[in-house]
């Protein structure tokens, strides 16, 4: 992104569900992790939670993500859950 110009104008930032970044590391392998993302202007959050995917964002209780891929992600779920209900009937598939 920096090569292409594109890093000055550009918001990252790691989301994840887990109470810390890295749990296989521990909170000390964590902690220096989003030290690390902060000092290159990459902002962090941990525990965080999905409210809903609608199409092609990702909603959380205080922030909406521009996300294509949530997008193929629930187009993938849903053929998926028509591909069971063939297999098992409708009752088998919790919507």
């Amino acid at each position: 992104m920096r090569r292409r110009g594109l890093r000055e104008n550009t918001d990252l930032s790691v989301i994840t569900l887990q109470p810390m970044l890295m749990p296989n590391a521990g909170r000390a392998g964590s902690d220096w992790m989003a030290d690390q993302l902060v000092t290159r202007g990459i902002t962090c959050r941990v525990g965080a939670k999905v409210e809903r995917v609608d199409a092609g964002r990702l909603v959380f209780a205080d922030v909406t993500i521009d996300a294509p891929s949530a997008e193929r992600a629930h187009e993938k779920a849903e053929f998926e859950r028509e591909h069971l209900e063939r297999w098992f009937g409708d009752s088998h598939c919790d919507r």
